[in-house]
């Protein structure tokens, strides 16, 4: 017991992470729903913004994307892509209470997100990937044999059949999510740290299931894109467990796209007893948006169908289609954005009533 006192105070600790060191880390997290950074040791991170943010498409050639991006990091990682598929712009501001163009719309802003919201991994599978009939992925067949499928160049020889993307295109939308991973931890130092990525540490909170390519990717994007000078990779029930002053547990994650349990023994992860379920924080709001739907049907149908509204959508609006109609009066008809953004600004609606009451969200 003497011994294990004597080791806590030399600043040592138990388990896979040990050392005396004290530096001042900066603690980054990309979650489902909102990523959060900020530095070790202090109880709450300094920024916190959502993971799914605008993203504006532009046709700038590769050498004003790689001045834009910073570096030759991201034109490399981009390389291949078509020239008006490349993000050149995102907004991390309040879009889901309001529309992004001044006329009353989306433009060409689409949501985009790092996270594969099946997986939780940052990671996105190219969705041009033509699945064989053998059931074999992309990743055991030939590249050369997929670009040479369906007649040369984009066109092809035969009418009627979809030219398939070559190989460095799909590198290209598969890497577009590392692309986000760099964008969003610059956005954090630069809006709340106040500070640059090359000045400090950083810990990168991972999935306890992330693969090592995903890993070893995340870390050239650290290293060559953000300068860091040094990077860690923690699993997040390890920190969970390591937050209570415990090495051994079991750890209940419930995420926004899904809840996950997961084994710790003496700092380490159980691989083969994780459990994950996709019943998460988002299927709780569609259920929440679904069941205000209902009461408010049922109540538009009891009342006076004379007074009743035609141009009134039969759901609850979410903030921007209430704005709309104040500006415009009540007989407009409803502001809609595009499917995503609806969608996303009325789940926003589920999550207000979950967390402040049926009142605070219909008011």
């Amino acid at each position: 017991m003497s011994n294990k006192n004597q080791m806590l105070a030399d600043g040592q600790s138990f388990g896979p992470y040990s050392g005396g060191d004290d530096l001042g880390a900066v603690v980054a997290e990309i979650g489902s729903y909102t990523t959060k950074m900020g530095y070790a040791g202090e109880d709450a991170p300094r920024s916190i913004f959502r993971t799914s943010v605008a993203a504006l498409r532009g046709g700038d050639d590769d050498e004003a994307a790689s001045k834009r991006g910073g570096g030759r990091g991201a034109k490399s990682a981009l390389a291949g892509a078509p020239s008006g598929n490349r993000i050149t712009k995102t907004n991390h501001g309040d879009w889901w209470h309001r529309t992004l163009e001044r006329d009353g719309t989306d433009g060409k802003w689409e949501l985009v997100s790092p996270l594969d919201q099946g997986t939780g991994l940052i990671y996105r599978s190219p969705s041009d990937v033509v699945v064989p009939s053998s059931g074999q992925g992309t990743a055991g067949g030939d590249d050369d044999a997929m670009e040479e499928e369906g007649g040369e160049g984009s066109g092809g020889d035969g009418e009627g059949k979809a030219s398939r993307p070559s190989s460095a295109q799909l590198n290209a939308e598969g890497n577009e999510c590392y692309d986000l991973l760099g964008r969003y931890l610059r956005h954090g130092f630069s809006s709340s740290l106040l500070s640059s990525s090359s000045d400090q540490p950083l810990v990168l909170i991972e999935r306890s299931y992330n693969p090592p390519p995903i890993r070893q990717k995340c870390l050239e994007v650290l290293f060559e894109e953000l300068q860091i000078p040094a990077a860690f990779l923690a699993r997040d029930a390890v920190m969970s467990c390591y937050a209570v002053g415990r090495s051994t547990g079991t750890v209940v994650d419930v995420g926004h796209s899904g809840t996950v349990v997961t084994p710790v023994y003496d700092g380490f992860v159980e691989n083969r007893a994780i459990l994950r379920s996709p019943v998460g924080g988002q299927m709780l709001d569609q259920a929440t948006v679904d069941l205000l739907d209902k009461l408010y049907r049922d109540k538009r149908s009891k009342s006076q169908t004379s007074k009743a509204d035609p141009n009134e959508p039969p759901y609850v609006m979410p903030l921007y289609q209430v704005r709309n109609r104040r500006a415009k009066g009540a007989g407009a008809g409803p502001c809609r954005r595009s499917d995503v953004m609806h969608r996303e600004a009325r789940l926003y609606v589920g999550r207000t009533a979950k967390e402040f009451g049926l009142a605070a969200a219909v008011a």
